[in-house]
């Protein structure tokens, strides 16, 4: 449009790349996990459980609706996933179990709520909770206090998930059909 006479970004160098993450948890953190859940209760303690447990993405399983299971059937539609392609995946019967735990609020067809109308939200606030317990976890464990739990993301369950699977011998293709990768 010619306002000015020359880009005010000449000279800023672009930001640099974020590394690729890498973080998989180790066996006693994912126990630590697991158990610091009970700590928060539901609808967290429940959705954190699923995330470990089916290795699927924080807001397709946040968002997960009632109509959207059959059986222990999930079928995520294709508005609500990443690479925008329905995904079917059959339930662990642990993740069935802890999804049928949930209350059904009236009027509200979401699995995980904190309101009763919308999706699970203030997933910053459990998840400084669950570090918290998960650390007290671990230096009861151990009975030192100067145990530290590396930094880690709800997205690392899924990569945990991957690791796991590969470990006692699944194949890649199944694992990426598992976490629903569009691969080569």
């Amino acid at each position: 449009r010619d306002l000015i006479a020359t880009s005010p970004c000449t000279g800023v160098e672009a930001p640099a790349l974020s590394p690729a993450r890498d973080r998989v948890f180790t066996d006693d953190e994912l126990r630590w996990f697991w158990q610091a859940c009970d700590a928060l209760g539901p609808p967290f303690a429940p959705l954190f459980r699923v995330l470990c447990l089916t290795g699927q993405r924080r807001e397709e399983v946040g968002g997960m609706r009632w109509s959207e299971l059959d059986g222990a059937l999930w079928t995520i539609p294709a508005e609500r996933v990443k690479n925008g392609r329905e995904h079917s995946l059959v339930l662990p019967s642990p993740a069935l179990a802890l999804i049928n735990s949930m209350p059904r609020a009236e009027g509200c067809p979401f699995v995980f709520s904190t309101t009763g109308k919308t999706p699970v939200s203030g997933y910053s606030e459990a998840k400084r909770r669950l570090d918290e317990a998960m650390l007290q976890l671990a230096r009861g464990e151990t009975g030192r206090d100067d145990v530290q739990i590396p930094p880690w993301r709800l997205h690392d369950l899924r990569r945990t998930a991957a690791s796991g699977m590969a470990r006692v011998g699944i194949g890649l293709p199944t694992i990426e059909k598992v976490l629903n990768h569009v691969s080569g």
